[in-house]
């Protein structure tokens, strides 16, 4: 059976960022934290924390205020990731060009699967190719507003959310390991370039991190 598409305005909310004035950002008195898009680097989550830049907001609303479950896009530049907001730990508010997604009240979307939907090949094609300018290319919120989103069952929605985020942890620990492996690989051609009288064997630890073979390679030359 297909899944039910649906335009993203009629699941979420999109408003954009806050225009900050000259002057708000690290004022005194500053009673609000800020996400602008420099902030999220390659970020994939985000929790709102002291450690954000703090301005000087007056009569801001709460409902401006970020809360976990949002979902900032950036909409400006190369990359049009999204960021899924964990938690709210402090009063934060996102900075435009941001835009922020929130899932309407009643709406059976989940947050988890929204955030890897975005993110995804597909999505992130349909994006680029809604993307308008030469030197900065900017995506409009009406755009994102009108994008065609499968939606399954929720259930369906949090094991798609679940499988993605057990691939993205993989990922890290693979990006990790080829790191340790990287660093252990100089520290041997290091050592060599420094002792005449060759490479010592690796140790235990070494080897877990493929050590042997780099002594062989090296061996072998």
């Amino acid at each position: 059976m297909d899944v039910p598409c649906a335009a993203l305005f009629d699941l979420v909310e999109v408003s954009s960022g806050h225009t900050l004035r000259p002057g708000q950002l690290w004022a005194q008195g500053a009673n609000v934290r800020t996400v602008q898009a420099v902030d999220l680097d390659e970020r994939r989550s985000l929790a709102c924390t002291l450690a954000l830049p703090p301005a000087l907001i007056q009569g801001r609303s709460s409902s401006n205020l970020l809360r976990g479950g949002d979902i900032l896009l950036r909409t400006r530049g190369g990359s049009n990731q999204a960021v899924l907001i964990t938690e709210a730990l402090t009063p934060t508010v996102a900075v435009s060009p941001l835009l922020v997604l929130r899932v309407r009240d009643g709406v059976e979307l989940a947050p988890q699967y929204l955030h890897w939907l975005l993110n995804s090949p597909a999505m992130q094609e349909q994006l680029d190719r809604e993307a308008r300018g030469t030197t900065i290319r900017m995506i409009s919120a009406a755009s994102v507003r009108q994008l065609s989103v499968p939606v399954p069952p929720l259930a369906r929605q949090v094991q798609i959310a679940r499988l993605a985020m057990l691939a993205m942890q993989e990922e890290e620990l693979t990006r990790q390991l080829q790191a340790q492996r990287h660093q252990f690989l100089e520290q041997v051609l290091w050592h060599s370039a420094q002792n005449a009288g060759g490479i010592p064997p690796p140790g235990e630890k070494a080897k877990a991190l493929g050590g042997s073979s780099s002594q062989g390679l090296l061996d072998r030359n």
